[in-house]
C-alpha cells in the first residue's frame, strides 16, 4: 500500500473525517485498508517506544505513546471528538458540547447536569448518567519524583 494512501487514511480516521458519502463498495475497501492500517501501525509504533525508551529519548517515547493512545481510540489524543469515546456521543452532540466550550472530558465533567441537557436538547436524567459514565472515564496521569542529585 502507497505510504501517501496510508497516510491519508490515518489523517482521515484520527480527523474524524465523514467518509459515509461513499459508495459501498469503496466504503468497504476503506474499512478493509483501515483495519490493516492501524494494526499494523500499533505494533510499530509499540517498538518505536521500546527502541527509544531504551536509546534514553523520552520526548520520542512520549511522542510515540500519544500516537497510540490516538490511534487506539481512532481519533487525536487533544482533539474534542475525543468525546466519541463516551457511548451515546457522536460528532453531533460533539458539535454541539463545541459551540457550548465544552471540548474536553475534563470540561464537561465540570458542567452542571441541567447546562448538559440544556445544551444538548435532551430530558432529565440524561445530563446525570452522563456524568456518572464519566466518572468510569480512564484517567492516565503520570508523576515523576527525582531522587538523587541532579544529572547535568
Amino acid at each position: 500500500m502507497p505510504a501517501q494512501k496510508v497516510s491519508l487514511i490515518v489523517q482521515a480516521t484520527l480527523g474524524g473525517i465523514d467518509t459515509l458519502s461513499q459508495s459501498k463498495e469503496h466504503r468497504l475497501q476503506y474499512n478493509i485498508d483501515q483495519s490493516v492500517i492501524f494494526q499494523h501501525a500499533r505494533r510499530l509504533i509499540r517498538c518505536i517506544v521500546d527502541c527509544q525508551a531504551h536509546v534514553g529519548d523520552s520526548v520520542a517515547v512520549r511522542n510515540a505513546l500519544s500516537l497510540v493512545r490516538s490511534l487506539g481510540a481512532r481519533v487525536w489524543d487533544d482533539s474534542p471528538l475525543y468525546l466519541q469515546q463516551l457511548a451515546g456521543i457522536g460528532p453531533v452532540i460533539v458539535r454541539k458540547l463545541m459551540n457550548a466550550n465544552i471540548r474536553t472530558v475534563e470540561d464537561l465533567e465540570a458542567t452542571d447536569a441541567a447546562r448538559i441537557e440544556r445544551t444538548l436538547s435532551k430530558n432529565p436524567p440524561y445530563g446525570l448518567n452522563l456524568l456518572k459514565q464519566l466518572k468510569e472515564f480512564p484517567r492516565l496521569a503520570v508523576a515523576v519524583k527525582a531522587i538523587g542529585d541532579p544529572v547535568s
